[in-house]
């Protein structure tokens, strides 16, 4: 009973820490936003524990400036989007495109997107164990967004988090040794074992314990 009551407080203590970060982002990082018309998107959901998209519709603003960032990605550009809600007025998120030089297909976008949501679920496997860092990955979802030429252009979504982002692996063997820490490489051993091997979680990056683009 004892330890169910410290695991319960260490579970509450991780989810406060989550949504304050989360807060901070919707609160402090979109000063200079460039009010765009609202237009609406055609949202596409992954459910890792069906293995199904399901689709709804949101209205947002999608500013047209690319986001700069320390470390920007190679493959693909970085906006800023405010999404509406119902109650909150908009949230804050970051939406990413492929560059034009990757050419990219629609499928990639539904791939990065499946790959961050199983991730998330294997997190939530990990966590069970009840290990000293409780972790999770951001939902991420698929924007589709119709152009004037009557085509569509997709991104990828989820929250914007303010932090100190670090990368502690990539998926071609780096290791971060100067801000070294156990968890990350700790669940990467996790997903490989508890997979049977199907499977290895790496390029383990975010702000904190909550993680992003595996």
């Amino acid at each position: 009973q004892v330890q169910g009551h410290m695991a319960e407080s260490v579970r509450s203590k991780f989810q406060r820490s989550v949504r304050k970060l989360i807060r901070m982002g919707r609160r402090d990082s979109f000063v200079g936003f460039e009010e765009q018309p609202i237009v609406n998107f055609i949202r596409h959901r992954y459910d890792a524990v069906k293995d199904v998209f399901v689709k709804d519709e949101v209205k947002a603003m999608l500013e047209t400036n690319t986001l700069k960032v320390a470390l920007e990605g190679a493959t693909r550009e970085l906006y800023r989007i405010k999404i509406m809600t119902k109650f909150r007025g908009s949230d804050n998120y970051v939406a990413k495109r492929y560059k034009s030089h990757v050419q990219a297909t629609d499928e990639m976008y539904f791939t990065d997107c499946k790959m961050q949501m199983i991730a998330k679920k294997m997190a939530d496997d990990f966590n069970k164990l009840k290990p000293p860092h409780r972790i999770d990955f951001l939902e991420s979802f698929v924007l589709e967004m119709a152009t004037g030429d009557g085509g569509k252009q997709l991104f990828t979504a989820e929250k914007f988090v303010q932090g100190d982002y670090q990368k502690h692996s990539s998926n071609s063997g780096f290791v971060q040794e100067v801000h070294h820490r156990m968890t990350p490489h700790a669940f990467s051993h996790f997903s490989y074992v508890h997979s049977k091997g199907r499977l290895m979680i790496v390029d383990i990056q975010g702000v904190g314990d909550l993680w992003t683009d595996p």
